[in-house]
């Protein structure tokens, strides 16, 4: 709490036309009756309709009270109040109404301020449209001075020197002046004019040369340019018309999956005959071992008879004649061939 709140907050409610007169002796000790009288007329200088009750005679109602002011104010101006600050009363909860008032006094003045404008006056602008584009216009040539001065400015840090040295020398010149340095003077101020001169002649010829360059680039674009877009319409052209010979093509990719499905088979099959020739093979083998162990054994045991097979008998010592062939056991000829079912339907 300061003197200066104290006199700014009891100012401005006088301005604001407070029905009671508010002095700043009114603040040295607690007076909650008076400030809540200020808070319960600033709430409703703000919203007349707003229901805040009034009663503060105990302690919890004092509470809230002030808890419905603090709410109040920061809901609807966004202004945060201390509530322990305004519950006590004195100087610390003028610091806080003072925000509040200083909101209301502002706005009066504004009032006040407009009070001779007519909002239903149209403002003609259109006489001041010319004054408008002065304006711009003068604004970009300040904007393009201050650069250039910028500029200069930069380079005045350089260019002192040089004009301190010139000026001494034109100096010492005025001061012993001579014929024969007048003309070395004119010598080679004209050898420096000419040396400007051929160095503008070059630069000339090199700017024309730049633009000789630049208008063969440009046709030289727009030939690419042209060139592209024939090529994107070649191309579009391309992607939506099919080749001649596209049909024909389809026509020999089915061919070849019917070509290529039959050589799958045939490879099947020839691997399925291998395997049988094999199994056949190796069933004559074991047939014709089997035979020979058994002639065999006939001979070393003498005259016996054999069983080989169902109602198959062998007498031993039989010989059999040139040119004939041995006839194959029944049984073991269904047990090769049963083997040979079973392995077909394996594959």
């Amino acid at each position: 709490m300061s003197y200066r709140e104290l006199r700014n907050f009891c100012e401005i409610m006088r301005s604001l036309n407070y029905p009671r007169t508010v002095s700043m002796e009114n603040f040295r000790v607690a007076n909650f009756k008076l400030t809540a009288e200020i808070i319960f007329w600033l709430v409703k200088r703000f919203a007349p309709k707003f229901k805040i009750s009034d009663n503060i005679e105990d302690e919890r109602a004092r509470v809230e009270f002030i808890k419905t002011a603090c709410v109040f104010f920061y809901q609807n101006l966004k202004v945060q109040l201390n509530p322990k600050k305004l519950y006590a009363a004195d100087g610390h909860a003028v610091q806080e109404l003072l925000k509040v008032a200083q909101i209301l006094y502002d706005a009066k003045k504004t009032v006040e301020n407009e009070k001779d404008f007519s909002y239903g006056q149209e403002l003609d602008i259109s006489s001041k449209k010319n004054e408008l584009n002065q304006m711009k216009n003068i604004s970009g040539e300040i904007v393009d001075l201050g650069l250039n001065l910028l500029d200069l400015l930069d380079k005045e840090k350089g260019l002192k020197q040089s004009r301190d040295d010139a000026i001494a020398y034109l100096d010492s010149i005025s001061k012993d002046y001579d014929s024969s340095k007048g003309e070395e003077i004119e010598k080679k101020i004209m050898g420096i004019l000419s040396g400007q001169e051929e160095a503008l002649e070059q630069l000339d010829v090199h700017v024309n040369e730049l633009k000789q360059k630049e208008n063969e680039l440009n046709q030289e674009l727009q030939v690419k340019k042209v060139e592209l877009e024939r090529a994107e319409k070649r191309v579009e052209s391309l992607q939506h018309a099919s080749p001649s010979h596209q049909n024909e093509l389809m026509q020999y990719e089915n061919d070849l999956s019917i070509i290529y499905k039959m050589y799958v088979e045939k490879i099947r099959n020839q691997a399925y005959l291998e395997n049988r020739l094999q199994n056949f093979q190796k069933y004559e083998e074991t047939s014709q071992n089997s035979l020979k162990g058994i002639i065999e054994r006939n001979k070393e045991g003498g005259k016996k008879i054999f069983s080989v097979g169902d109602g198959v008998e062998i007498q031993a010592g039989d010989e059999q004649e040139p040119g004939e062939e041995e006839a194959p056991v029944e049984g073991q000829e269904r047990q090769v061939f049963e083997g040979e079912e079973e392995e077909e339907d394996q594959f």
